[in-house]
């Protein structure tokens, strides 16, 4: 059926419209691609007028006109069987001289050589009418896929990242005239290779940018003055960028995740909520400690594992849950919150005893890189690092050691419990429980929290 010229009668004043001077998002470009490829004849003409398209968008046609020819891609013509051997197609192949050699082409309107575009200086590209005028390109064309001839597409995902990647590239280097950017630099340039800080100099004079712009400036090495005449900059290390975090898969996750753990302690308050880490050796060595913070306690315990995986976590909590009895276990690590490490990632061999099968805790996942939502844990970790500082390689480090080295931190005295996270503990759950554990009290005028501890 032969579609009619589509005309829309209403008339925008387009200064009036709040799309005015607005830059395109993707649901503009999106609708922008629908209806240059829907409103199309069997000839591959435009149905619909660029102004009904602009009434429409309420915006200027020119706008849109200038944005799909701006972001428009280019496609080279089919290459089929037919086809193959040319590189293009001449507009002056009736008056074309050059020899064929051993190849003609068996339809005279497409009579050249796969090498004219090299060999001939006359050469010019047959264009498709279509890509003349509005739209520019060749969405929604019915005769696309037999066309000979070399396209263009609009497609709005690509012309959307072409324009924000634009957006990047007009927004760096040095918004400034000379002039300006001459004062900005000695001023700043000057003040600080005296040893003035940064807000002291935009404190005491008046600068066109910001105090984050002048940073940028040092970064990018613009100014007189470098990073190294900054007092603080060369003390800082570059912040740690995180992967993307593919440790912890969704589905693993799906009824563990931070607010199912949410949800859990408030409808169980009285519930025991362990969180779980693990502290990195330094250098070569593979060892971790796997921890235990028992946040209403503030105690802790510390296995020495061979290496960070997940099989040695599970043979752990299984040695922990046979020592203390799976009552007990079940009741001191009801709630277990770790974060999305790899050696984390097999929940139900910790939830589940493996003998019978039985629930004995519930496992849930703080968000990726959130530290914070275990931070009883991570504080706890403090004193560990009192013995075991950062740069210390856990290589030498026994079961018994470990054990030592809790009986000292969890017979310190805290203000948050009042006494020792050891008595704490004690009350809540009997001494014979520690005995199991290995943790012992140590005598307060005893308790050492040095590297000393592990070298006696």
């Amino acid at each position: 059926m032969k579609k009619t010229k589509v005309s829309i009668n209403t008339k925008i004043k387009y200064t009036d419209s709040s799309n005015y001077q607005k830059h395109f998002c993707l649901d503009d470009r999106i609708k922008i691609q629908k209806l240059i490829t829907e409103y199309r004849d069997e000839n591959g003409n435009m149905s619909i007028m660029l102004k009904d398209i602009g009434n429409i968008m309420s915006n200027d046609p020119s706008t849109i006109s200038k944005e799909v020819k701006l972001h428009r891609i280019f496609k080279g013509r089919n290459k089929d069987s037919r086809l193959g051997a040319y590189n293009s197609i001449c507009s002056n192949y009736k008056n074309c001289k050059i020899p064929v050699g051993d190849f003609y082409h068996p339809h005279s309107l497409l009579k050249t050589t796969c090498k004219c575009v090299d060999r001939c200086n006359s050469f010019e590209e047959i264009k498709c009418p279509h890509l003349k005028k509005f739209p520019w390109v060749c969405n929604g064309c019915p005769k696309a896929s037999s066309c000979y001839l070399n396209k263009y597409y609009y497609y709005a995902d690509i012309a959307e990242k072409d324009y924000k990647q634009t957006l990047k590239e007009t927004r760096e280097g040095i918004n400034l005239t000379p002039d300006e950017f001459k004062v900005v630099n000695h001023v700043v340039s000057s003040y600080v290779k005296v040893g003035q800080p940064i807000y002291h100099i935009f404190a005491s004079n008046d600068l066109p940018v910001s105090q984050r712009t002048v940073y940028n400036y040092f970064e990018k090495g613009y100014l007189d003055a470098k990073n190294i005449d900054l007092r603080r900059k060369v003390s800082y290390k570059k912040r740690y960028q995180h992967k993307t975090d593919k440790a912890i898969l969704k589905r693993i996750k799906q009824g563990r995740t931070y607010e199912d753990y949410q949800e859990y302690v408030k409808l169980n308050p009285d519930a025991s909520i362990v969180e779980m880490d693990t502290v990195i050796s330094a250098g070569d060595s593979r060892k971790v400690l796997l921890t235990f913070h028992f946040v209403k306690y503030h105690f802790q315990l510390a296995y020495i594992l061979e290496s960070k995986e997940v099989l040695n976590v599970t043979a752990c909590i299984n040695d922990l849950c046979n020592r203390i009895g799976l009552a007990n276990f079940q009741k001191m690590f009801e709630v277990i919150l770790t974060d999305n490490g790899t050696e984390f990632s097999d929940p139900e061999s910790i939830e589940f005893e493996p003998e019978n099968g039985e629930l004995r805790c519930k496992v849930f996942y703080c968000h990726p890189y959130a530290s914070r939502e275990k931070g009883h844990c991570e504080k706890n970790h403090e004193y560990i690092r009192y013995i075991l500082p950062k740069g210390t390689v856990f290589d030498f480090l026994t079961q018994d050691m470990c054990d030592l080295m809790m009986s000292h931190i969890n017979s310190t005295k805290r203000p948050s419990v009042k006494g020792t996270p050891y008595d704490f503990m004690a009350l809540a759950f009997g001494k014979e429980v520690l005995d199991l554990l290995k943790i012992k009290k140590i005598d307060s005028n005893l308790v050492t929290l040095l590297p000393t501890l592990l070298t006696k």
